[in-house]
Order: C-alpha cells, then sequence, then structure tokens
C-alpha cells in the first residue's frame, strides 16, 4: 500500500530533512514550496492538484489551510499547531463540514506563543460535532516549534489510528 502524503509548511518554511525522514516510511510525500502571503488563488490550486492525495499534514499556516482542506476532499489530517485564529485572513470564506467523517488529529503546544492555544483551541472545539472524529493533544511543553521526537510519536499516533479504521 502506497500512501499518498501531501505535506503543507508553515509560512516561510519547507519540508525539512528531519521530517521527511520520519515520513517517508508511511508513503509518498508531496510538498510543494509555496507563498501562503501573495498566493490567493492556492486553496484552489492544492485543490484542484492533489484531489488523489491519501493524507494531509500540515503545520502552523500550512495546518491552516490542511484543515479546510482535508474537509474539502474528505482526506484525514494531523495538524501541528495550526494556525485556526488567522482563518479571516484566509482569500475565501472559512468553514466547517459538518459532514466531514475522515479523522482529523490537531497538535496543539500550550506554550506556543506564534499561535496562542488559547486563540486557536476554542475555533476547533466550537466547530466539531460531537459525531465527528476530531481528535485534540494539548502538549504543555511544546511550543511553536516542536521537536522531532513529538513529530514522530503523533505521526506515528496518527498512522496507527487510521491504519485500523
Amino acid at each position: 500500500m502506497n500512501i499518498k502524503i501531501l505535506y503543507l509548511h508553515g509560512l516561510d518554511s519547507y519540508l525539512h530533512q528531519d521530517r521527511r525522514e520520519v515520513l517517508t516510511p508511511y508513503g509518498e510525500i508531496f510538498a510543494p514550496v509555496f507563498d501562503y502571503k501573495n498566493n490567493p488563488e492556492l486553496f484552489t490550486h492544492l485543490y484542484e492538484e492533489y484531489q488523489n492525495i491519501d493524507v494531509i499534514i500540515g503545520s502552523s499556516a500550512g495546518g491552516l489551510i490542511g484543515y479546510f482542506l482535508a474537509q474539502k476532499l474528505q482526506k484525514p489530517c494531523v495538524l501541528f499547531n495550526p494556525a485556526l485564529n488567522y482563518q479571516h485572513e484566509m482569500p475565501f470564506a472559512p468553514f466547517w463540514d459538518k459532514q466531514y467523517k475522515e479523522y482529523m488529529l490537531l497538535v496543539i503546544g500550550m506554550q506556543d506563543e506564534v499561535i496562542p492555544y488559547k486563540e486557536s483551541l476554542p475555533i476547533a472545539l466550537a466547530d466539531k460535532t460531537p459525531e465527528q472524529q476530531v481528535e485534540i493533544h494539548l502538549i504543555q511543553n511544546l511550543g511553536h516549534l516542536y521537536p522531532i521526537e513529538i513529530f514522530s510519536r503523533e505521526l506515528k499516533f496518527f498512522f496507527d489510528k487510521i491504519s485500523s479504521q
């Protein structure tokens, strides 16, 4: 089984080699690099280009895009410190699909000063419906940048979860 993984990097970033090495055993990685600020058609482009991917992994700004893209494509996702509190800056109207049935894992650092959990967590909690498979891992000592050990652990949890469904 060859899982197709779409990795959406953070603002002004890219998929770093250590993260690529952790992801490689799970499947084929698609990690486009783009400018979030100057690409108003980014969401539409990603939606059209990546219809055939199996899972979405996103970080920060990529977590925000992944939050909506996963719903639109009906794909499972794991999002690290998603910038949910910046959804008003998206070039489209934010939405939550109450019909979204896939598994979504949000990994949120309680020490994140870039995307404070007290701003992003209430959005995630307000959006989800009780029957949806949205799980939130609040990590006490995690800031915006997360160590490779946490990335590895959370990915293992995510892939174990979706493979057992």
